[in-house]
């Protein structure tokens, strides 16, 4: 299959409209404005399928060389959704090390939208004595919802919690994110958790749990 002009058109010239308009008019709050160039994206790069079935090396025919490549990386994509479920809202590539890595990079909504918090409530009905470090505005509202104590939510008290901590803590990834740059900022290093403390548990990609 070759493309002709009217077929690139088609796929390209929406492409480049919807990255416009994203970049000039939409906020900077995620990939989720993007969302609409995927299907063109997947149908352009489709078109490699016979180019590789076609493949010569070596002035050899090895045709099949091409099948088993794409078959491959198929199989790859396959098999990093599957490793990714059900943490797909955080989903993160392998080019950085896969969603465990995601909060090295990015936070907000790109790692913790409230998406674990009925796994929460399961560990904290087995450790009732958690500290919780959720930084959203309606944070205590959705801690409610689910069955968990607002006031364990140490994000909104005004004592310095994590200069001193002690017992069990579920920590927000995007809390953690930011946390780095305020700790630089503020010149407090007992504020960048990720630096100073290991975790010994993690729910989802949302929470990092502590134990002191």
């Amino acid at each position: 299959f070759r493309a002709g002009r009217k077929d690139n058109i088609f796929l390209f010239l929406p492409l480049g409209v919807f990255i416009f308009v994203t970049f000039v008019w939409a906020y900077d709050l995620g990939i989720r404005y993007l969302l609409t160039v995927y299907p063109f994206l997947i149908i352009s790069t489709s078109r490699i399928w016979p180019v590789l079935a076609r493949l010569n090396l070596s002035k050899k025919n090895l045709g099949g060389a091409g099948t088993l490549i794409l078959a491959g990386l198929s199989g790859w994509y396959v098999i990093s959704s599957a490793n990714a479920f059900p943490d797909y809202l955080s989903y993160f590539g392998e080019l950085v090390g896969g969603s465990d890595n995601g909060y090295k990079y990015l936070d907000d909504s790109n790692i913790d939208w409230g998406q674990d918090l009925k796994r929460l409530k399961k560990f904290a009905d087995n450790n009732p004595d958690i500290l919780v470090v959720y930084p959203w505005i309606p944070g205590n509202n959705a801690l409610q919802f689910y069955g968990i104590d607002p006031k364990k939510n140490l994000f909104f008290a005004k004592q310095n919690w994590w200069s001193k901590p002690k017992g069990i803590y579920a920590v927000s990834s995007h809390f953690l994110a930011r946390a780095q740059r305020v700790a630089k900022a503020q010149n407090d290093e007992s504020l960048d958790w990720l630096k100073l403390y290991k975790p010994v548990d993690r729910i989802g990609q949302s929470f990092f749990i502590y134990k002191f």
